[in-house]
């Protein structure tokens, strides 16, 4: 910002350098340095800054690179002095006249020891004007005074002297050219000792460098491209002070060749105003559809656009004005001050670019024109008259506000909270000569002792003594509440904010969104009365006063307002600021809130962690900011609840690691026993990762056609009994022998196996009960109802529980709790048919009592079947504990008994199974329960030819005639039955099928065509696919494997 053309005493001067910046760790919060998430850092491919540098500096061509080292920002073809280079001098002076023992730079002046002389240096006033600037001046003895000589107008013929009587902080005026050959500079009384003077000029742009405009460069090293690293998105963020007026500037340049560009636009017009902005593109392949501007940091939005041509070309560098095509070629060149640029190579949020801007304090040098703060200041109704009757503006830039007409008393004065409070009737505040304004940002902690409704009154104003400029704040007329912001047209608002600290920028009144015209603004501020012809005096106390001559992002204001210590824009708010700490990594995390939000204190939240396993557990939570925590959750996804208190919230989540049984490879024929701490361990439980466990042995499941012997673990032979450790890949085998001469190529047997639908979803298939991995893909079942394992036709989801307060689990066919509070488990309301069904309860507690109400008198019995439903509900009907509520019954499981237990059922629509690595066999036997006569049993044609290598049912035909050698239905060749005949009947059903087309690409499946089509509605118990023909007599053995049902003739 630059400084006001004003005498300046005071300004407190603060150059930070990047050392205090330091470099940023690749783990966040190892300082005190404000949080990054650090995702976000690792996202970010460069972070350069100017500040600290000076046109001195050794490698003052290099704007080092925060992030990667590699990759600094090169500054090229500029003159490090004047308008090009850091901070813009006005003037050289190596160009002026320099005395005896004096020595200069570009931009200071020094004595050297021996300096006896009047002058330091100087110029003629005929030869060449001196611009304005200002300079720190340091070294003057006791006593001693310079004088600044300067021309103030072209016709004056004598010079004047501007004193400068002590250390300080000076703004001197402009010295014109004139015909006379005066001498202009700076001189002394020589009678003083000088020897220790040091003039600095103060850059006009402290902390940014300087564009000429003409063939001045800042380009990345790398390319983008390199900087990307493959990625397809990028975030690119700049603050500049555009200093050109009569033309677009175009900034923050991807453009390494003629064609293809993106670029942020900066309309004309909009010399002098400040930005923070840039762009995010989500995919720079197609930069029309996917490019995103960012202009609402600060600045006014309308000043910046995001810009793209032809198809963006990524092997080139980043130009931060201008462009530098790959051949060298350079143009639309613009005069910027630019203090930094950072870029990342994933698309950042908003909250994500606070964090970066917080982080790397970018931010240092958004400062306000004006601060007032009467505690501050502490000023009283008693030392008033010591302070002029002024508030003191601490930005130092000399803006001071005379006060008129207080009576300095507690009504109209300083009142008993330290506040300056206006009487409503004649006073207010007035200060004049500020800048004028193209675009603001004004907060002010006020209280209206009469409401803006209640009284015709304005809080604050800016503009023309008499007409309208940059804005008013709070002005009510005839109970209307209005806002004019650039405009001598209003907008009325519907209520004014009730907190004591507000805000006002071009576009926003505190957050309410408001509409700017084209006003000019005047060099007149008042507090508590506007422009002339609206006597609308504020009856209101104000502690606080900040202006800003840009728009300010809320982000913004509230650090500005922290950095000044003067109060926050969310009282008795938090910031939710979630730092999620992790024993184990999870796969990703989202919250109810969005992180960088104010929330009221004691706001709910709920935290939403995805495990990088479904079989892991978030077993615990501390967090040292939100209090009342609860854990919900299972499957890999955990829900945390709990009230934020305080900010940041500091969260610890512990995750053990867990391998599901479904995750565990089976030793098949055979399977697993395995025991922990008594209990018999199946499909559906999950084992600790590093917990002891007991191999107790392995069950055969096909002893009538294999033999298995030697089960081994992770490789190492295991022996009944043997306590072994859970790890997260558990891997048994064995050795096994077929006791056949014909060995399937594929043995799927739900019947043998019994695995329930939560576990089939899990795993995806029926495994292979060979060992060869030649397993059953489940293709659309819906692992609930008729399409899954069982056939279950009561849906349990449906019926409802009867608090909020229980903790129990429902699916389809299956209700488990965890915790009751009230006697009913799970009811349906009345008028609704129940299906008839039958249920078997465990984990009923000793001297526990649970019914249904169909049947209020007999109780439920563990591992009991229990049949109900088959009518129609007269009332809420439920499973209840009638006795026993204050036991245990975290254990209760009741499970719904299938229609077809042991079996997949297949819902004709579209459910179906593949078996992949296997082109097919020369038989398959399978027992089915059919429910349709017709479509498509099984097929392993791989293409559409007529071969005899599938099975379709068709109403009126013998089965398979048309399509199979032959077919066995219990193990007799058939010849007779239909499709319909084997509607509702179990068969086991033996096919001798051609191999056919080995060339396409088609799986064998099972329940439809090969290209899914003429699905059917069986129920498969047992599936086995063959390489070759079995004889009669090993099919009839095979048949009794498989068990015949007999319901059916064939001949």
């Amino acid at each position: 910002m630059k400084l006001n053309k004003l005498p300046l005493n005071v300004i407190g001067l603060n150059r930070v350098g990047l050392n205090q910046i330091g470099s940023p760790s690749r783990r966040a919060n190892t300082s005190d340095r404000p949080y990054i998430d650090p995702e976000v850092l690792a996202s970010l491919v460069a972070v350069c800054i100017c500040d600290g540098k000076s046109n001195d500096d050794p490698d003052r061509a290099v704007i080092k690179n925060l992030v990667d080292p590699d990759n600094p920002f090169i500054i090229s073809n500029a003159a490090f002095k004047l308008n090009s280079g850091y901070g813009k001098y006005e003037e050289d002076f190596t160009d002026w006249i320099i005395y005896p023992n004096i020595k200069v730079t570009d931009s200071v002046i020094t004595t050297d020891g021996n300096f006896k002389s009047s002058w330091f240096i100087y110029k003629h006033s005929s030869e060449s004007k001196i611009n304005e600037m200002n300079i720190k001046v340091s070294g003057i003895p006791k006593g001693g005074k310079i004088l600044y000589i300067y021309i103030s107008d072209e016709t004056a013929n004598l010079p004047i002297a501007y004193t400068i009587p002590k250390d300080g902080i000076y703004h001197l005026p402009e010295s014109k050219i004139n015909n006379n050959r005066a001498s202009v500079g700076f001189t002394v009384e020589s009678r003083y000792d000088w020897n220790n003077i040091r003039i600095e000029q103060i850059p006009s742009f402290e902390g940014a460098f300087v564009t000429d405009g003409k063939d001045d460069l800042i380009t990345s090293t790398k390319t983008v491209k390199e900087m990307l690293g493959g990625s397809n998105e990028v975030t690119v963020v700049s603050m500049m002070l555009n200093l050109e007026n009569e033309k677009i500037t175009y900034t923050n340049q991807i453009r390494p060749f003629q064609n293809g560009y993106i670029r942020n636009n900066v309309i004309s017009n909009t010399g002098g105003k400040y930005g923070i902005y840039g762009y995010k593109i989500t995919d720079i392949t197609d930069i029309f559809k996917n490019r995103i501007s960012i202009n609402d940091i600060l600045g006014d939005r309308k000043d910046y656009s995001t810009d793209a041509g032809g198809t963006v070309r990524i092997d080139g560098k980043f130009s931060v004005e201008g462009y530098c095509f790959n051949d060298g070629t350079i143009g639309e060149m613009s005069q910027v001050a630019w203090y930094w640029t950072f870029i990342s190579n994933k698309v950042l949020t908003t909250d994500q670019i606070n964090q970066v801007i917080s982080y790397f304090n970018l931010d240092k040098h958004v400062k306000p024109d004006i601060i007032y703060d009467t505690i501050r200041q502490s000023i009283t109704n008693e030392n008033h008259a010591s302070f002029n009757d002024e508030l003191v503006d601490f930005s130092g830039n000399g803006h001071n506000m005379k006060i008129y007409n207080s009576a300095w008393n507690k009504e109209s004065g300083i009142n008993d909270e330290g506040a300056w409070q206006t009487d409503g009737v004649s006073d207010y505040g007035n200060v004049e000569n500020l800048p004028i304004l193209k675009d603001y940002t004004v907060a002010i902690e006020r209280r209206w002792i009469t409401s803006p409704v209640d009284k015709n009154q304005c809080l604050a104003f800016k503009g023309h003594t008499n007409d309208w400029g940059a804005f008013a704040c709070e002005f009510s007329n005839a109970g209307q509440l209005r806002s004019y912001t650039f405009s001598p047209s209003y907008n009325i608002l519907q209520s004014y904010n009730e907190k004591s600290l507000v805000y006002q920028s071009k576009y926003s009144y505190s957050g309410t969104p408001i509409v700017a015209s084209a006003s000019i603004d005047g060099s007149t501020l008042r507090l508590c009365l506007p422009r002339g012809g609206f006597p609308f005096y504020a009856n209101v106390a104000i502690k606080m006063f900040l202006l800003f001559p840009y728009s300010l992002s809320e982000f913004l204001i509230e650090r500005q307002l922290k950095r000044y210590k003067l109060g926050t824009l969310y009282p008795d708010m938090v910031e939710f600021r979630p730092i999620v700490k992790s024993n184990r990594e999870y796969s990703s995390i989202s919250y109810s809130v969005n992180p960088g939000e104010y929330i009221s204190v004691d706001s709910m939240v709920t935290i939403t962690v995805t495990l990088s396993n479904t079989s892991d557990k978030l077993i615990d939570v501390s967090c040292n900011a939100i209090s009342d925590i609860s854990i919900s959750g299972d499957n890999g996804v955990y829900k945390i609840t709990g009230k934020v208190v305080k900010s940041p919230q500091k969260i610890d989540i512990t995750i053990d690691e867990y391998i599901r049984y479904e995750d565990i490879v089976q030793p098949y024929p055979a399977i697993i026993n395995l025991k922990q701490d008594g209990k018999t361990i199946t499909w559906g439980d999950k084992l600790k990762v590093g917990s002891d466990i007991v191999f107790v042995g392995s069950a055969n499941l096909l002893p009538e056609l294999y033999t298995v012997s030697e089960t081994r673990y992770n490789g190492v032979t295991l022996y009944p009994n043997t306590i072994i450790k859970v790890e997260k890949s558990m891997v048994f085998d064995n050795a096994r022998t077929y006791l056949k001469a014909n060995e399937p190529s594929c043995i799927l047997s739900p019947n043998r196996l019994r695995i329930p639908n939560s576990s089939y979803k899990i795993l995806g298939y029926i495994p292979d009960l060979t060992g060869k991995g030649n397993h059953g893909k489940l293709n659309n079942f819906a692992y609930a109802g008729m399409s899954g394992a069982n056939g279950y036709v009561e849906d349990f989801t449906k019926w409802s529980k009867n608090s909020s307060l229980d903790d129990v689990e429902i699916t389809y066919d299956r209700i488990k709790v965890n915790k009751l509070t009230r006697s009913t488990v799970l009811y349906v309301t009345s008028n609704k048919f129940i299906n008839k069904i039958k249920i078997v309860a465990s984990g009923i507690p000793n001297g526990g009592k649970l019914t249904f109400t169909q049947y209020p008198d007999n109780a439920i019995e563990n591992n009991k079947e229990f049949e109900i439903g088959g009518v129609t509900t007269t009332g809420s009907w439920g499973f209840s504990i009638k006795e026993g509520l204050n036991l245990d019954w975290s254990n209760l499981v009741i499970q719904q008994i299938g229609e077809h237990e042991g079996s997949i059922c297949f819902d004709g629509t579209d459910d179906h199974i593949t078996i992949s690595n296997i082109i097919g066999g020369k038989c398959i036997m399978a027992k089915v329960t059919v429910n349709r006569n017709s479509g498509i049993i099984y097929d392993q044609r791989r293409a559409n030819v007529p071969n005899k290598s599938w099975m379709q049912l068709n109403p009126s035909s013998v089965i398979f005639e048309q399509n199979a050698v032959s077919t066995y239905i219990d193990g007799i060749l058939n010849h007779n039955v239909t499709g319909s005949d084997l509607v509702s009947k179990t068969v086991n059903l033996t096919c001798e099928l051609e191999i056919g087309d080995t060339s396409g690409t088609y799986q064998p499946t099972i329940g439809s065509s090969y290209a899914v089509g003429y699905t059917t509605n069986i129920n498969l118990y047992e599936f086995m696919l063959f390489p070759d023909v079995p004889n009669e007599e090993e099919i009839k053995e095979l048949n009794d494997v498989m068990g015949i049902e007999n319901n059916i003739e064939v001949s």
